[in-house]
């Protein structure tokens, strides 16, 4: 576990069943420890089935983070965890706004799947099965819609427990896995958010707030109300809208001194307030984007890479390209020109500056000489072992190569050639933006 903030944490972490398991600690920088990072194939290998591996390292940033899978598809399937680096109080720039920073309050919601992810990955990729979660979970709780009964699951929700008259801080983590932002209310207050991703933001008082996938929210939550109980409500948006599943998930804000009621539920008001981080729209007074939130002053004052003109500035053009993949397709047998984009089985491949990125035959931190060189590319290729990238599909160790203390800037861009709705959460190991 993780003590403290200049304290090392420590977890074993046991491996997988199939194919070996990793854990990424999502918001911790790893400086002086990278090889803590727990990513397949570029810091470590994977940890064998019945064998342990230990992480030390350094608990820092503080802030709100969480700790999950980072090999296959085990983080869909529960493979994750909340993960809060605390400060001492003379160290918190918000301790006066609230009264309880509670272990209890802390959330990591996502969009889920009542069957295992492989499975479902498989039908949807390899033939005509929905890619569409079926539901979502608070703290890995919630009632689910079965489709063959036609009737809710009597499994527990996850409840929180307030006293009328304090503040309390949440803390939210999104561990989602499809194109499936999650917005976040709560029925009868107005909640204050007072940091993103870790770090400390001017507070703002909003309605509701959308979460993407890796995302990080802390908010302060007055009990205000009248004594009774509240609804904590997760909506799907995107592809986790009304127009399919419908996706969402309530936990039960209780009043201490109220009836406790684990059936409790009433309809979802109108969100008529002030709401944060937009879904394909620009800012206005009523929706509000990340760019309108405020680090508190002091943040990063000494940053180096505030510099006006960065020593290198790098493009990575994101998009999903037609192409001929022979995971997907038998090209001897049907080309994807075949199936028609609206067919709903035309699948497109992921690409970065037109190249698909494969992971090295050897972790690239500690074994950089077992790699051959043949393997890497870089984004400025225009052919990848004599292909050409814009018709065909190009494989490779997609690598930057950059020096040490350089101030590089990334600009990435959503091309959105297919799919102009889909959304790319990014997130970069050992830094923050």
């Amino acid at each position: 576990g993780v003590r403290g903030r200049h304290d090392p944490g420590a977890g074993p972490q046991q491996g997988g069943e199939r194919g070996g398991a990793l854990l990424h600690w999502h918001g911790i920088h790893q400086r002086g420890t990278p090889y803590m990072d727990g990513v397949s194939m570029v810091t470590q290998c994977p940890i064998p089935a019945h064998t342990a591996f230990t992480y030390v390292f350094e608990a820092d940033p503080p802030g709100t983070h969480f700790w999950h899978a980072h090999t296959g598809l085990q983080r869909a399937d529960g493979l994750y965890g909340s993960l809060v680096v605390r400060r001492s109080p003379e160290r918190e720039p918000h301790l006066g706004l609230y009264d309880w920073d509670l272990p209890e309050h802390t959330l990591v919601i996502h969009d889920w799947w009542d069957k295992d992810v492989v499975s479902s990955f498989s039908k949807h990729y390899l033939g005509d099965g929905s890619n569409k979660p079926d539901s979502a979970l608070i703290n890995g709780k919630g009632i689910a819609f079965d489709k063959t009964t036609g009737k809710n699951s009597t499994t527990p929700r996850e409840v929180f427990e307030v006293t009328q008259g304090s503040r309390y801080r949440f803390r939210v983590a999104s561990n989602g896995i499809m194109n499936c932002p999650l917005q976040v209310s709560v029925d009868g207050h107005v909640i204050q958010v007072v940091a993103s991703d870790g770090y400390d933001v001017e507070p703002l008082e909003v309605q509701f707030f959308n979460i993407f996938a890796g995302e990080r929210f802390d908010f302060i939550l007055t009990a205000n109300q009248s004594i009774g109980n509240y609804l904590l409500r997760v909506q799907g948006e995107l592809d986790c809208d009304s127009r399919f599943e419908n996706v969402h998930q309530t936990a039960i804000l209780h009043y201490q001194g109220s009836p406790w009621d684990p059936h409790y539920w009433v309809a979802p008001p109108p969100l008529t307030g002030k709401g944060l981080n937009t879904i394909n729209r620009r800012s206005s007074d009523s929706m509000l984007s990340m760019a309108d939130l405020r680090s508190l002053p002091g943040q990063m004052d000494d940053d180096p890479a505030l510099k006006i003109t960065p020593d290198r500035k790098i493009t990575l053009a994101m998009d999903f390209q037609i192409l001929n993949n022979p995971k997907f397709h038998n090209e001897g047998l049907y080309s994807v020109e075949d199936f028609p984009l609206s067919s709903g089985v035309n699948r497109q491949t992921p690409q970065i500056n037109g190249i698909s990125s494969i992971l090295p035959p050897s972790p690239a931190l500690s074994q950089p000489g077992d790699i051959p060189e043949s393997s890497f590319c870089t984004g400025d290729s225009e052919s990848v072992r004599g292909l050409n990238c814009s018709l065909a599909l190009c494989e490779c160790v997609h690598r930057y190569t950059i020096s040490l203390g350089q101030v590089v800037e990334l600009v990435l861009v959503d091309q959105g050639h297919i799919w102009n709705t889909a959304n790319h959460p990014t997130h970069m190991h050992g830094y923050g933006f």
